[in-house]
């Protein structure tokens, strides 16, 4: 069996499983450079795709895009399953040292609009998070859904706000946005 093949009219290479060609992973080229890395198993589908670099991982989209970075995940699952879109699995393993402080976040969101000078409307999300489910059988939507447990002090939810005269926290009716309540600290 051949374990490499360069096909250039289909802009296609393809590295074959040595003991079964059918399993492959392939690397192809469309129009404008749109280019596809895909695998595939053809027993099961547990073809995966590790990417285990010396060094971090740097994804640098074209800024014009609406989506830097798309995760398009559909289940089919038909009994009992634990799924998720992206699962990021994040442990300290070394000794933190007497007196020094560790802040490890397993996502940190970076958003800045604050330059170039804005003459427009600008609506600014840290994270925005839409959950749309049906009626059918028994099902809960959780916008938000978090458990904190295990340290000297454990704090569900911190928002740090800058005063103003706006809610820190806003809560709206889904019939009737104007409809809300709102929590405002001040100082």
């Amino acid at each position: 069996a051949s374990h490499f093949l360069f096909d250039c009219d289909a802009t296609t290479f393809t590295i074959y499983d040595d003991t079964d060609e059918a399993d492959l992973f392939s690397i192809t080229v469309g129009a404008s450079g749109a280019t596809t890395i895909s695998t595939t198993d053809d027993g099961a589908a547990v073809g995966h795709l590790t990417l285990q670099p010396d060094g971090g991982i740097v994804m640098t989209p074209e800024g014009s895009q609406a989506q830097g970075v798309k995760i398009d995940f559909d289940t089919a699952h038909t009994s009992t399953a634990n799924s998720a879109a992206l699962f990021i699995d994040t442990d300290q393993t070394g000794i933190v040292a007497s007196g020094q402080t560790l802040a490890i976040r397993n996502i940190d969101s970076r958003l800045n609009t604050n330059a170039p000078t804005m003459v427009g409307t600008v609506d600014a999300y840290g994270i925005a998070s839409s959950v749309g489910c049906g009626t059918s059988g028994t099902q809960t939507a959780y916008g938000l859904w978090t458990e904190v447990s295990g340290a000297d002090t454990n704090i569900g939810l911190y928002i740090q706000t800058t005063d103003g005269s706006s809610n820190d926290i806003k809560i709206v009716s889904s019939a009737n946005a104007a409809d809300y309540f709102g929590i405002t600290t001040t100082t």
